[in-house]
């Protein structure tokens, strides 16, 4: 079962969820594109950020890898939403992919 008709966003505007289909796969491509430009200098490199007001350097490489691990905790929030909201999100299991069905 797909999610209803109108899906509520944070803000006081509704979306349909083939809009919000459509953003996330243009989100997906942007991302992808973004990780097949990176050289090997990009990603061995230390970069400074703010944590709580204090100065911290990280490995990008590490950064990046935490990016797609938090990602998917979020996924997992999402999944359980919509479960305890009765709506079934379909298979995430690895041969239910379609691209690992075809």
């Amino acid at each position: 079962m797909a999610p209803t008709e109108r899906v509520r966003s944070g803000s006081a505007d509704a979306h349909d969820w083939s809009e919000y289909k459509r953003e996330r796969e243009a989100l997906d491509e942007e991302i992808s594109l973004w990780c097949d430009s990176l050289t090997n200098a990009d990603v061995s490199r230390e970069v400074e950020w703010m944590r709580g007001g204090t100065p911290v350097e990280t490995n990008f490489g590490f950064n990046l890898v935490h990016m797609f691990n938090h990602a998917t905790h979020h996924r997992g929030q999402v999944h359980a939403m919509l479960t305890s909201a009765g709506i079934d999100p379909g298979s995430t299991d690895l041969p239910m992919l379609p691209e690992m069905s075809e």
